[in-house]
């Protein structure tokens, strides 16, 4: 339940999966994998504690979207390093509208950025995500977009003269870059005939 360091990870000492036995309790295991082998040789440091904070290491916890653990990864010196990471948890730690079929690793820097592919994670409770080519590191979480990044208000079409005319307004937006609009003939093959920019975050 405190600071875990295990040395020489990496190119020609250590290579391949390490784990770090972590978790919040005795009866919390929330261990966490790490794989260095492409990065030079180094030490690293873990530790898991309880709840995502807004701030990373302070502030409010996340209650929506996340797993309620946080894990602290740092090398003894920085640079370097290209490693893997592997977090674990068990769904009792999932919070309201988490979506494990699209969830991501997420790393705090000035804020919460993820650093996987949104996707599906692995394992039947417990549960896995990844994410690799890490050069730095920091508090590390998991989070999902829920069900989608963004929820309509409102979306209409409207027929004018041989042309559609399309208007939508979202009530909020999570991560989402842009709108892919497509057309059918016969509602089964679309093909895409604009990118409308998205708000990203709002």
């Amino acid at each position: 339940t405190g600071l875990l360091i295990q040395n020489n990870i990496g190119s020609g000492r250590r290579t391949g999966n390490v784990v770090f036995p972590v978790g919040i309790s005795s009866s919390s295991y929330d261990p966490i994998t790490l794989d260095n082998s492409a990065g030079t040789a180094d030490y690293f440091s873990v530790a898991v504690k309880e709840n995502a904070l807004d701030n990373g290491t302070s502030g409010s916890p996340v209650t929506e979207y996340v797993v309620d653990r946080s894990w602290f990864v740092d090398e003894g010196t920085a640079g370097g390093s290209d490693a893997t990471i592997t977090i674990e948890w068990v769904t009792a730690s999932e919070r309201a509208g988490f979506a494990r079929a699209n969830s991501y690793v997420s790393r705090y820097g000035a804020k919460w950025l993820a650093t996987s592919a949104t996707g599906a994670a692995g394992g039947g409770n417990p549960f896995t995500r990844s994410s690799g080519s890490l050069s730095s590191f920091g508090p590390f979480g998991a989070g999902s977009d829920g069900a989608l990044p963004v929820e309509l208000l409102f979306f209409d079409a409207v027929q004018d003269y041989g042309t559609v005319t399309l208007s939508w307004a979202t009530a909020s937006e999570t991560n989402n870059d842009y709108f892919t609009v497509e057309r059918s003939s016969d509602g089964k093959s679309f093909e895409t005939i604009a990118t409308i920019g998205g708000a990203v975050n709002s």
